[in-house]
């Protein structure tokens, strides 16, 4: 970036000589015949509310050019402004013409620089720093997306469906089969009166129902239907009951 405005140090700050700043902008007078002096412009500029000690600063020295404190008991021979970056910005913009924009945009510039070089690692120390900053950004979302993680592990464990007794402990849950399902009818998914899911939880993919035909020598034969959660359906139900699971494996039903 090539600089068009000297930025220089001020008490540990950046800032601009207003009369530089002036000089660049070519302000005109109201006649547009000749630019406007700059002591009535640097007057008019301030007169926007900028405040002395927060946004500019005057400079005082004596006739040899050396600056004037405040302590000190000399004949003023010059008089100087400096402004903050932030300042100078403002300036330029109030300007409203091509030059004000470049400045402007040439003050943007400068401090996206100086924040970059201020974040940048400038020793090997902080380069350490900045590489566990990062470690523990990762470890941060690596707690977020854990969870979920482990659970769709699980899921891919079962490789197929499994009964409501073996989702119960996939999913950790402090209960066995038969209060699975009691909750599960009392959260609507299931009917009221029997342990089988709606059909729109069907319609889902969330359960599938399993015939299983029974063959009795002194009784009639029978067909019991058995409950599978799906795959989709385990996730479903981590969701419902907002639990984890556990790392145990379990066999496949078949």
């Amino acid at each position: 970036m090539k600089p068009i405005i000297t930025i220089s140090k001020h008490q540990g700050n950046s800032v601009v000589s207003a009369r530089e700043l002036h000089q660049f902008l070519v302000v005109q007078s109201t006649s547009n015949a000749v630019g406007e002096k700059f002591a009535d412009w640097i007057h008019r500029m301030l007169d926007y509310g900028f405040e002395q000690g927060l946004d500019f600063e005057v400079l005082e020295y004596n006739y040899k050019g050396e600056e004037i404190r405040k302590s000190d008991n000399q004949r003023v021979s010059k008089r100087e402004f400096v402004l903050t970056i932030d300042c100078a910005k403002e300036i330029s913009m109030i300007q409203r013409n091509d030059k004000g924009k470049q400045a402007r945009k040439y003050f943007i510039q400068v401090e996206k620089r100086a924040k970059q070089q201020l974040t940048a690692p400038k020793t090997p120390l902080d380069l350490l720093r900045l590489a566990v900053s990062e470690i523990e950004k990762k470890d941060q979302q690596i707690a977020v997306f854990q969870p979920k993680a482990e659970l769709m592990d699980r899921i891919l464990d079962t490789g197929k469906n499994i009964d409501i007794g073996q989702a119960a402990k996939i999913l950790n849950l402090p209960f066995g089969r038969n209060t699975m399902f009691e909750k599960l009818r009392l959260r609507g998914i299931l009917f009221k009166n029997k342990n089988e899911p709606k059909q729109e939880y069907i319609k889902r993919g969330y359960f599938l129902l399993k015939e299983k035909f029974i063959t009795r020598k002194d009784h009639p034969d029978f067909v019991v239907l058995k409950v599978l959660v799906t795959q989709k359906g385990l996730e479903f139900l981590a969701n419902a009951f907002k639990t984890t699971h556990n790392n145990k494996q379990l066999a496949l039903i078949k």
